[in-house]
């Protein structure tokens, strides 16, 4: 019989108190306006570093056994969390997000994930890696008006320092896809070393 494929993905896991200011900014920017965007529950918020789409198991403890040597070389480091933008910078908004002010480590960390998971057989990611904790994603049936409201919302709409978070792990999370929305579950947590 097949084994099951797991949809996955490794990310900074945030606390519980951080995930509910966030939950506090997507409530206050849904509320300016009915716009066509899937918020992201607050529980669900985190910062990825690789989505690695769907696995067999063994590959995915292949990955881990490949990375935890690596990851363990590092220490602890804070990142900060603030501010409001969404991707394009310009033109028609596709993701809405919260800044994330982080040390060179942070980089570092994410171009190490990356290399090792492309050396166990992952597909590459085609984008610079740009911390972000992602608040909502715009459809792609948002018209230019949409667009352009969305916009001045985010213009509008001020995000203040929400507080640090400290890393000193990086998680591997199971996505199940529900018509209600994923559902995020932790499959390990990769602990650096101090």
């Amino acid at each position: 019989m097949k084994e099951a494929l797991i949809r996955s993905f490794l990310a900074i896991d945030l606390h519980a108190p951080m995930q509910a200011k966030l939950e506090e900014v997507v409530t206050t920017l849904r509320s300016k306006a009915n716009l066509p965007v899937r918020w992201v529950a607050g529980k669900n918020i985190h910062l990825t570093l690789k989505f690695l789409g769907e696995s067999e198991l063994d590959q995915l403890r292949e990955l881990e056994n490949a990375m935890l040597p690596r990851l363990q070389t590092y220490a602890s480091f804070d990142i900060r969390v603030g501010g409001l933008g969404a991707f394009p910078v310009s033109g028609h908004p596709r993701v809405i997000w919260v800044g994330v002010q982080a040390p060179p480590i942070l980089e570092q960390i994410a171009n190490e994930v990356e290399s090792i998971s492309v050396n166990q057989g992952y597909e590459r990611e085609n984008r610079r890696f740009s911390p972000h904790l992602t608040l909502g994603r715009v459809s792609q049936s948002a018209n230019p008006q949409q667009a352009l409201l969305i916009r001045e919302m985010l213009h509008k709409t001020q995000v203040a320092e929400l507080g640090t978070i400290q890393v000193d792990a990086v998680t591997l999370i199971q996505s199940v896809l529900t018509p209600a929305g994923p559902i995020y579950s932790p499959l390990s947590v990769l602990r650096f070393s101090c």
